[in-house]
């Protein structure tokens, strides 16, 4: 069954009481009563999977602010101790007539260049290092592992094609319906066990 104009979770539910009551009616059996009919609502569960992304998109973005930051104060930190250490090869620039935004521009410089290149080579080794586990999981058990690691039966290669399962189960029901099993009418009920 589909509906159109319920967009809010509220609107929903309110159509749900509303379908409850109508088929309470139909079918005589009391609309509060949860356990008479089960009702599956596949857009409130929609709109309720779409309210959890909005959260962890938040706290996605605040994790990253706050990644962000920290990196900010240990650049700065590294920098300050940089100047500190640096002191007299400013001041010999300085004497040599180098302003100081000159100099304030060589140590921007310099922190953007080498937070950018090891940045980048961070950012490589890690998509180096997930690519190598991805080639590795897909030569382990030929891409076929399952979320339980090949722990069931179920997610064993062999049984992927279902229907074959199921064919050669309807096969053999078919063959013991035309072939009776002769010990069978040999035993009486109570000792076929």
């Amino acid at each position: 069954m589909t509906t159109k104009n319920l967009e809010t979770i509220e609107a929903n539910e309110k159509f749900e009481t509303y379908y409850r009551k109508v088929l309470g009616a139909n079918h005589r059996f009391d609309p509060t009563d949860h356990s008479a009919i089960w009702i599956w609502n596949r857009f409130t569960n929609y709109l309720q999977q779409q309210q959890g992304s909005a959260m962890l998109r938040i706290a996605i973005w605040v994790i990253g602010i706050f990644t962000l930051l920290s990196g900010i104060v240990g650049v700065s930190n590294i920098m300050l101790i940089t100047v500190k250490e640096r002191t007299r090869e400013f001041g010999i620039r300085k004497a040599l007539g180098a302003k100081p935004l000159s100099i304030l521009w060589l140590i921007i410089v310099e922190s953007v260049t080498i937070t950018t290149i090891f940045g980048y080579i961070g950012m490589v080794a890690g998509i180096g290092s997930n690519r190598m586990d991805e080639q590795r999981f897909r030569q382990s058990d030929h891409g076929h592992r399952n979320v339980d690691g090949n722990r069931f039966p179920e997610s064993d290669s062999r049984y992927k094609n279902r229907h074959t399962g199921y064919t050669h189960i309807n096969n053999s029901w078919n063959i013991s319906r035309i072939v009776p099993c002769p010990e069978s009418s040999q035993y009486p009920a109570d000792r076929s066990t």
